[in-house]
């Protein structure tokens, strides 16, 4: 027995010491779920676990990279429906185009929206995107094919439009119909005769004004000559000036354009506009000025015939151009009838007196009432003329114009209600078996003539002033007598009508109003194109680098369409835009079917991603994850040991206290 070493109690601590290790093992593995917390735990395993865990989460994010894909496409499709939509339009109306009972002027209107579900088109491809990334993103490159020779005009002109200010300088000096080109070896002089009777003429304009692109462009007002002083306002500015400027062929030469040029005429259709409006606003909305004409020439009379010498104030129409002759009332005559029965057989017009500077007194005399409305019929078996309209939402609506007739009142009662030549009835349904009962418009046209012939130009003399209408509007549940009533209150003795005008003079550059001579020249064709490279751009659906889904289509736009100079402006136009149709339909719908098989895919990818994820993770989880159950025993099992330990440590340090009895 020895008491220097205790070595019971000493082997008791050193297992106790490996017991408490165990349990402090085992709490960290049941507190974490872990059971490995550290390399020193499984180093294998956890090296295998780590590569698990960076395929789960790339998985993970490889799958909703797919959703975007998705999202992606699904735009894409989205906006490639309403694609398709607008071209089933545009066959819709070429077809309608193609029929040959329409006139020109129809087939404009249906060709302007062919043109604006085009732009729409083209709008959709450039603008559409989805993350702020661009779903038909362009890179164009130009294509220039040689096509060939071709004979083209040498010279023509390039202006397709000008509007110009009339002032009180100018007003006089103006072309009355054109401007005549004089061109030879030494340049172009361009010489007119103005309202007053005078002829002008600008300085030589030599041949360097040509640019590197061989068109020839100035302002007229740059050659005006110093001798022609009237040209010039007292400040020395030009009085009127407007751009002139030509197309050229790259290869005419100086005989070519001379040819084509020399002796032509560039037109000049002037006009003016004006906004006329109720002096007394105490009418109740019950008549309204709703536009005007007037004629260039009586806006522009010689002064011989004037009335006094005070200068026109032509930037204000309202001030000394064509003013009401009273203020107190300038509608000098019209209809008697007091009753609606008498209103029925009422021919006196009604006749507005005016003041014009030039021309002296004018009168607006009402010479002819028409009407429109619209309805839901749905035949014409009143000789309706029926035209759809539709707006930019897409909705549409029907309407009618079923009658003109006389600027009396018995034209006025009979657009209301009375049965017309054609069976057409009138806007009110209460008489006569109407069939308009959703209101409508009536309008009044009025002439303006002067009392005597004015003069302008090289002598000559017109009375013809302009025109303008009142319009009425006739709203649902109004009646003859309401209507009656408010022609009444709008059309009396102390009603004032002031013609306010804004003038401007518009010249008309086309190239059939430009008799240009027929030079033409050999020049080789060359066609310019566009190619759009396709879109490449791929899905990263897996957590490997070589994991891509790759996604290329045609990059799209109204030029890969085959659509951009498609119009159905005749009827030989509109057969090309239907065969157009047939190939852009194609088009569009390899596409969509397309983005619908990059779709289906990308849904296959998702589920395979989902499921690899969770298996995988599943997999990682044997090897990470704390078996719970199992792990608790061990622990339980440390406890006990642990208690077990202490017990048998007692028991060991008792063995010195007996060595210590023998001493006693």
């Amino acid at each position: 027995m020895v008491i220097k070493n205790n070595l019971g109690a000493m082997n008791a601590g050193r297992h106790m010491g490996i017991v408490a290790s165990g349990r402090a093992k085992s709490t960290e593995k049941l507190s974490s779920g872990y059971q490995i917390n550290r390399a020193a735990d499984n180093a294998a395993g956890l090296a295998i676990s780590e590569k698990m865990r960076k395929q789960v989460r790339g998985l993970d994010r490889a799958a909703r990279n797919i959703e975007d894909g998705i999202g992606y496409v699904q735009v894409a499709d989205g906006a490639l429906s309403e694609v398709h939509d607008m071209l089933q339009r545009v066959n819709e109306l070429a077809v309608q185009a193609a029929n040959g009972t329409n006139s020109p002027s129809d087939r404009e209107h249906i060709n302007r929206e062919v043109q604006q579900i085009k732009s729409e088109m083209e709008r959709i491809f450039v603008t559409t995107s989805f993350n702020e990334r661009k779903i038909w993103e362009d890179t164009e490159h130009p294509v220039i094919n040689v096509m060939g020779d071709l004979m083209v005009q040498s010279a023509t002109p390039s202006t397709p439009y000008l509007s110009q200010g009339i002032t009180n300088d100018n007003y006089d000096k103006i072309s009355m119909n054109n401007y005549s080109i004089k061109l030879d070896d030494d340049g172009m002089v361009l010489s007119w005769k103005g309202y007053n009777g005078t002829d002008y003429q600008t300085s030589l304009i030599g041949w360097d004004k040509f640019n590197a692109q061989n068109n020839w462009s100035f302002q007229i007002a740059d050659y005006f000559r110093p001798e022609d002083k009237d040209l010039f306002d007292s400040a020395g500015s030009p009085v009127f000036d407007f751009p002139v400027s030509f197309s050229v062929s790259s290869d005419s030469q100086k005989p070519d354009i001379i040819k084509a040029l020399d002796g032509t005429h560039i037109y000049s259709y002037p006009s003016t506009s004006m906004t006329p409006s109720f002096e007394e606003p105490n009418q109740g909305g019950a008549m309204y000025m709703s536009g005007a004409s007037l004629v260039y020439t009586a806006a522009y009379a010689s002064r011989t015939n004037a009335t006094n010498n005070t200068p026109f104030d032509f930037d204000n129409g309202s001030d000394g151009y064509i003013e009401p002759s009273s203020r107190n009332g300038n509608l000098i005559a019209g209809p008697s009838a007091t009753t609606v029965a008498d209103a029925r057989n009422d021919t006196r017009p009604w006749v507005f007196e005016f003041e014009m500077d030039g021309i002296g007194t004018v009168t607006g005399t009402s010479t002819q009432i028409s009407y429109s409305a619209p309805s839901d019929r749905e035949d014409d078996d009143y000789g309706h003329w029926w035209e759809w309209i539709h707006w930019s939402d897409g909705s549409s609506t029907k309407s009618t114009i079923t009658h003109t007739t006389s600027g009396d009142l018995k034209g006025l009662m009979g657009a209301l209600t009375g049965k017309k030549s054609s069976g057409a009835p009138g806007l009110l349904t209460s008489a006569n078996g109407g069939d308009c009962d959703n209101g409508g418009t009536i309008q009044i046209a009025f002439d303006l003539r002067a009392q005597n012939d004015y003069t302008y130009g090289n002598g000559q003399t017109s009375d013809y002033v302009g025109m303008f209408w009142m319009s009425i509007d006739v709203r649902p549940g109004d009646t003859e007598t309401t209507i009656f009533n408010k022609v009444q209150d709008a059309l009396n003795n102390r009603t004032v009508v002031d013609l306010q005008t804004n003038n401007a003079q518009n010249s008309y550059f086309y190239n059939q109003h430009y008799n240009y001579k027929d030079s033409p020249i050999k020049v080789k064709r060359y066609l310019i194109d566009y190619d759009y490279d396709d879109i490449d751009l791929s899905i990263h659906s897996g957590a490997n680098v070589i994991d891509k889904i790759p996604m290329k289509y045609e990059c799209l736009r109204l030029a890969t369409l085959g659509m951009t100079d498609t119009n159905v402006l005749t009827e030989e136009e509109a057969g090309k835009t239907l065969d157009t149709l047939t190939g852009a339909l194609r088009i569009v719908s390899h596409q969509r079917s397309v983005f619908g098989a990059y779709q289906n895919r990308l849904e296959h990818a998702f589920a395979v991603d989902k499921n690899a994820s969770e298996n995988t993770q599943s997999a990682e989880s044997q090897i990470r994850d704390t078996d719970m159950a199992k792990e608790m025993i061990q622990y339980s099992n440390f406890n006990i040991l642990e208690q077990s330990g202490t017990a048998m440590l007692a028991q060991a340090n008792q063995s010195n206290n007996l060595a210590l009895s023998l001493l006693g």
